[in-house]
């Protein structure tokens, strides 16, 4: 991805998120749907678990970017404290849920991201000041934060428990 203050261009960022996506699908493909709700994939949190973790962070993208580009107020969580006691709670409100229903959404917001980012004019990924809990952020640095860069993180651990798997 690009530093702080360099634009990335819309196709680049999507791009991007198409390849980082990509790999996360490629890789619960790889084994088998029981083992999507086993535990350990990131510390205790299962495939399934972190489908929804996911699933939850873009739509809120796309909520909060669609109301910040309007001109709504909203709160955005600032600081990892915050963002810990939110991974917490979503981690339990779907812990129980079906693996189909959750890998259902998990596409649909992927979807509904990249259809938000499409439709974002290329000046607007320019914006700054729309996130004020984030700092000067652009929209496109904050589209990335929560797409591709997300993914990126979170598909380490998917690389170190993948090849845990292969070496068991």
């Amino acid at each position: 991805m690009s530093q702080q203050g360099e634009h990335v261009p819309k196709s680049a960022l999507l791009e991007r998120i198409r390849s980082e996506h990509a790999f996360t699908e490629a890789a619960w493909n790889q084994v088998r749907e029981e083992e999507l709700l086993e535990p350990g994939v990131e510390g205790e949190w299962s495939a399934k678990d972190l489908m929804a973790h996911l699933s939850f962070w873009e739509k809120r993208m796309v909520r909060w970017s669609t109301e910040a580009l309007s001109g709504q107020s909203f709160e955005l969580p600032a600081g990892n404290e915050m963002v810990d006691q939110i991974n917490a709670r979503v981690y339990e409100e779907n812990k129980d849920r079906p693996l189909a229903e959750v890998r259902t959404e998990f596409e649909t917001s992927y979807r509904q991201a990249l259809r938000t980012i499409e439709a974002t004019p290329e000046a607007d990924l320019l914006r700054t000041g729309l996130f004020p809990a984030w700092g000067d952020i652009p929209l496109w640095k904050f589209y990335a934060t929560l797409t591709s860069l997300h993914y990126e993180q979170h598909n380490q651990s998917i690389r170190a428990w993948l090849e845990s798997r292969s070496s068991a």
